[in-house]
Order: structure tokens, then C-alpha cells, then sequence
């Protein structure tokens, strides 16, 4: 009998993961046939090109070490064979690496190293009988063979590879630049400014941004930070530690930055401490209440966003009174009584909670959260940046010192929202329209609350605003070409008057768009109508293009402009329709990117064997 062949499109942490599956797998399901995969990355296995190890030492992977593993453990409820390995943490302590003393954060080239010493540990101790094979380039043509088999055409020249199944694992993919984008870009050239859209850090050339020269910069995510560090310190900047934290230095190369993003302020710090009896959750949002009857479709503003507030007020009072029962008035008990009966919102809740917290400080405010800088009003420039100053240190303190402990207790709130609401995108219990809703309504506050940098990179951008290198311009900013003044207008709702550059850039990391793919694989695929776009439809004709390939949520079998699902042919990662999609996972969290790899797997090898 022939070998089974296997190809897997992209060797990133998704795709090293489905190799280690398909190798713990294979005795089990492929007995004593022999198994060949062919693993296709213009980049290092393991790495892949996000984590590769040509970048710059100053780039940080953006969780604690102790929170990434990616091997499988005890705690993983999957049908594979379960395979322990160091997690981050353990091999750095064995391997060595550039652990950051302040917060326990290491590198990009750290990590990447960890994922090639993985996926290099995963084939060296593969059964026999499995043979992988590395190409390092692109794949760019997938056509079907004879009797269902698949030819791969890879982008070096090399001979095809003809497979029985292919796996498509490419992670985060390259876009084309939008209708807003691509005039920016044809403004910038005619006038001599600079314009840099958006992409990944290490990609981007900024070099076009000129020493002394205001730029301006949208978003204030992690890429924002990447790009910040890049700029000043990539530059020759540098931090000294004085008795009142840290002060930049100059070196006389780097721009003057202007940051802006919908919120005006940066993401929210990591939490460097855990909480000893956080609350059970979840209590007010949980997926398993919208499956029960298939007569109605869940609206995510209606049904789902009260009871994600109320979580989160939920977990954040129930550390609150664990932590300070000197400052309530009432006991937990009683309290969590009252908080349960009534909606959240209502002026009885309200008065509920007031009763018991007598200091408005100490509250809950969710609205705080979604519009940081309401209070500031209309402000100056210069009078706008030390209020987002004090924000930034209030922010440190709650997210550094278990004396504010509660602001983690609404952290795991939305944490456990955030589950929930991906079980129930999983089980498409939602409305069209609630799939956009929750793009607009929930998915950017929780990234700005819960999806922020380390703490010391936090201590950096107060640094760099007091010395004057960075300057916040205030939320809900526009901007405009100005062909009269030939350069980029900003104006926002924060400050009254425009202030003109000669620089731009969009520091968010793009969102996948099939229809502007720069993909070649993909983009033939679609053209030939063996791809299609996952739209979700409600009764009354209303459509959401999501811009994901469809799969199978089961199988991850891609799915045909007719609507056939492909039995040779899968794909996996945020490219995709996968509703619930992660890549890395702390140990002993049963992760679902190891479930969601060993189902693949599995799968994929069962067709084989049946085949």
C-alpha cells in the first residue's frame, strides 16, 4: 500500500499544533501504514512568520510566559493521545531566554525559538512510519487529482505535491489595502508625505517616517505599542529608572508621536496577580440558556448585552466585598440577593448598589470603561495629556496592586462573557445582525480592557508623554486629505481645533477580508468558487458578510460556492469561519486550540484510513 500523504499549508503555531496531532494520532487510526506530511512555510517551522527570528529583540509576545504551553496536558478533553512537553516558562528556565525582569514577559525571538524547538521535538520523535517533509516556501495553486486527490504547486519551482488531504493553516494573512487606505496611499505619493496602512509591526517600513517629524498614528492596541518602540527606542532611545519611575531620553531620531484611537487612550495593562476566591461564573450569561429551543434567534443587543454587563458587575462585586468588607454595608449575601433580582441598568439595581457601596469610587462603571475620556470634556492639547497621564498611572496601580483587586474580578467577568458569547457565535444560535453588533459593541471594549500590554511597556508610554515624544490626541478622530494644505487633518472629538501632518500611520493589525486577499492560494480558490464567504442571513433578507472562508464548524471541511463541503480539503484559523479560535493556551486550561487541533487531526486521518 502507498504512503498516505498529508500536507499542511502554514508552519506557524497552528500548523506545528495539527502536525504534533496528526503524529499522536497516526498509530492509533493508520495502524502500520505509513504516513508522509509535507509541511509548507516560506518561514521556519514553528515560528512561522509572526514569531520568526529575523524581527527586532525590543518586540514582546504580549502574555506572561507562564501562560503558554503547547503541548497537551491532563486537563485537555480530547481523544488523542495525550503528550505533556515544557511549557514557556520551563524551557526558558532550562533553554535560556530574554525574560523581562519587570513582568515576566519575553520576547518575540524568545517565543519563536520555543515554537521551532517544538515542532524540531515533535518530528524527532515521530513513530517510523511518519516521514515530514519541509518546504520552505508558498503554496499557490490547489487543484483536485485523480480519484480525489489533491495537487499542491508551491511557489519555488519544486514538484507538485499530490496529497490526500490538505490542511490549510496559514494564520494570519496579508489583505489589500481598502477603498480609505488606498487613497491615502495615492494623496501621500502625489504630495510627498508618508503613509504607512495597516499591518504587522515587523513588516512595516518606517523608515519613510523622518527624525523630528510629527506623525500620526490611529489605534492604540498592541500594535500601537510595537510601533511606539520601534520608533523611540528602535531608534536609539532609552529608559533610565529615576526615584519617580521611569524617564525617556532622547536620541534625536525619533518622530513626534500623536496618538488616537475611538476610546483616546491605550489599552488597558496586563494583571500581574491572581485572585485567591474569584466568583463561579458564569451566573448571568450562559450559552447553554439560548440552545434550549430552536424557535427563536438570539439578539445579541437585546438578550445577550444586559446579562453581559450584569457578569461582569457580578464578578467585579464579589471580589470587592472579599476584598473590603470595611467599605460596604451590607453583607455579600444580602447584596448578591438584591443584585440578582433586578435587571441590570434599573433604577433599583442603581439604588441597590449605591446602598451598599456608599462611595461612588469604589463602583462598578462600565461606561467609564467604554468612553475613558467623557469626564475630560472639550480640552486642549496640552491640557489633554496629563488627564490621559492620570489615567494611564490609575490604570497601573489597579491592574499591579491586589490592594484594587476587584478591577480583576470584572477582568474575569469579561473574560467569561467572552467564552460564552464565542458558544454561542459556535452554535449559530445568534441573528445576523447581532454578528455585527458584536463587532462594534463587544469585541473592541473587550480587547481594550482585557487584550493590553505588559505593565512596564505601560511605565514606557508615561515616559515617553512626559518627555514629549508621544502626545495623545483625544478620541473619535477624523481624517481627511487635505488637497488645499497637502497634508492629513486630524480633528477629534476631544479637542477643538485640526492639527495637520506629514506623516500617517494605522497602527491596528488588519482584519482578513477574502475579497482583498493578497493570498494566491485563496484568491484562486474564490475565483474558482471552491472557497466561498461565510455570510450569515436573517429571515427578513438582512446579510453579514463576515470576509472568513467557510468551513465546517465540525469538521473544518471547507465548504464550495454550492455549499459542498470538500472531504480532502480543510482549513483552520482566524482566515476562517472557526467561531471559537485561539492559538496559544495556558497550561492546565484545557485549551481549545489543542481540542479544536486533535478533532482536525483525527478527522482528517479517519478519511484516510476509511479511504
Amino acid at each position: 500500500m502507498r504512503p498516505a500523504v498529508i500536507v499542511v499549508v502554514g508552519a506557524g503555531p497552528r500548523g506545528a499544533g495539527i502536525v504534533e496531532r496528526l503524529i499522536a494520532n497516526v498509530a492509533e487510526l493508520l495502524g502500520g501504514r505509513t504516513l508522509e506530511i509535507h509541511v509548507v512555510d516560506p518561514y521556519s517551522p514553528g515560528s512561522g512568520r509572526i514569531w520568526r527570528q529575523n524581527q527586532s529583540a525590543l518586540m514582546w509576545l504580549n502574555v506572561p510566559l507562564q501562560s503558554v504551553t503547547m503541548f497537551t496536558d491532563s486537563s485537555v478533553d480530547c481523544d488523542g493521545a495525550i503528550r505533556p512537553g515544557l511549557s514557556l516558562h520551563s524551557w526558558t528556565a532550562r533553554h535560556g531566554g530574554d525574560v523581562h525582569s519587570h513582568d515576566g514577559f519575553v520576547s518575540r525571538l524568545t517565543q519563536g525559538r520555543y515554537l521551532e524547538w517544538f515542532f524540531e521535538s515533535v518530528v524527532a520523535q515521530r513513530p517510523t512510519t511518519v516521514t515530514v517533509v519541509v518546504h520552505t516556501t508558498r503554496a499557490v495553486e490547489l487543484l483536485d487529482h485523480h480519484g480525489g486527490r489533491q495537487q499542491v504547486r508551491l511557489a519555488n519551482g519544486e514538484p507538485d505535491v499530490t496529497a490526500d488531504a490538505v490542511i490549510l493553516a496559514m494564520g494570519h494573512l496579508d489583505v489589500l489595502p481598502d477603498h480609505q487606505a488606498f487613497g491615502f496611499a495615492e494623496f501621500a505619493s502625489r504630495h510627498r508625505l508618508s503613509y504607512i496602512p495597516s499591518g504587522y509591526s515587523a513588516d512595516l517600513d518606517l523608515g519613510m517616517v523622518r527624525p523630528a517629524e510629527d506623525v500620526l498614528i490611529r489605534g492604540m492596541g498592541l500594535a500601537f505599542v510595537d510601533l511606539t518602540v520601534l520608533l523611540t527606542e528602535g531608534r536609539g532611545g532609552r529608559y533610565q529608572t529615576t526615584a519617580g519611575g521611569l524617564r525617556y531620553v532622547r536620541s534625536g531620531a525619533e518622530p513626534t508621536i500623536y496618538a488616537t484611537s475611538r476610546r483616546g487612550v491605550p489599552h488597558r495593562t496586563k494583571f500581574t496577580y491572581v485572585l485567591d476566591d474569584p466568583a463561579a461564573l458564569p451566573r448571568f450569561l450562559d450559552a447553554e440558556n439560548y440552545t434550549g429551543s430552536t424557535s427563536w434567534a438570539v439578539d445579541f443587543v437585546h438578550d445577550v448585552w444586559p446579562a453581559v454587563a450584569k457578569e461582569i458587575g457580578w464578578s467585579y462585586y464579589h471580589e470587592f466585598f472579599r476584598a473590603h468588607p470595611k467599605r460596604v454595608r451590607t453583607g455579600w449575601n444580602d447584596f448578591a440577593r438584591l443584585y440578582s433580582a433586578d435587571p441590570w441598568g434599573s433604577e433599583t439595581l442603581s439604588r441597590h448598589i449605591a446602598a451598599a457601596v456608599p462611595n461612588p469610587a469604589d463602583r462598578w462603571d462600565l461606561d467609564s470603561v467604554r468612553d475613558p475620556l467623557a469626564r475630560a470634556g472639550r480640552a486642549s492639547l496640552e491640557r489633554l495629556q496629563p488627564y490621559v497621564r492620570s489615567l494611564l498611572r490609575a490604570d497601573l496601580t489597579r491592574r499591579t496592586s491586589s490592594g484594587q483587586s476587584a478591577e480583576l474580578g470584572a477582568f474575569l467577568g469579561f473574560r467569561s462573557a467572552a467564552h460564552q458569547i464565542s458558544e454561542l457565535l459556535g452554535n449559530d444560535r445568534l441573528t445576523a445582525r447581532s454578528e455585527a453588533a458584536i463587532g462594534a459593541r463587544w469585541r473592541r471594549l473587550y480587547e481594550h480592557f482585557c487584550s493590553g500590554p505588559p505593565p512596564l511597556r505601560t511605565r514606557q508610554l508615561l515616559a515617553l508623554s512626559e518627555a514629549g515624544v508621544l502626545k495623545f490626541l483625544g478620541s473619535k478622530v477624523s481624517v481627511v486629505a487635505d488637497e488645499t494644505e497637502r497634508v492629513f487633518s486630524a480633528t477629534s472629538a476631544t479637542m477643538p481645533s485640526a492639527l495637520r501632518f506629514t506623516a500617517l500611520v494605522d497602527g491596528w493589525i488588519p482584519r482578513f477580508d477574502l475579497r482583498l486577499t493578497t493570498d494566491k492560494l485563496l484568491t484562486r480558490l474564490i475565483a474558482a468558487g471552491e472557497a466561498t464567504e461565510f455570510v450569515r442571513s436573517d429571515a427578513d433578507g438582512f446579510a453579514y458578510r463576515t470576509g472568513l472562508i467557510q468551513v465546517s464548524g465540525e469538521t473544518f471541511e471547507m465548504i464550495d460556492r454550492r455549499g459542498a463541503a470538500h472531504r480532502h480539503r480543510y482549513a483552520i484559523g482566524p482566515f476562517t469561519s472557526t467561531r471559537q479560535f485561539s492559538t496559544f493556551t495556558s497550561p492546565g486550561t484545557n485549551g481549545r486550540s489543542f481540542r479544536q487541533n486533535d478533532r482536525l487531526a483525527r478527522g482528517v486521518l479517519r478519511t484516510l484510513e476509511a479511504g
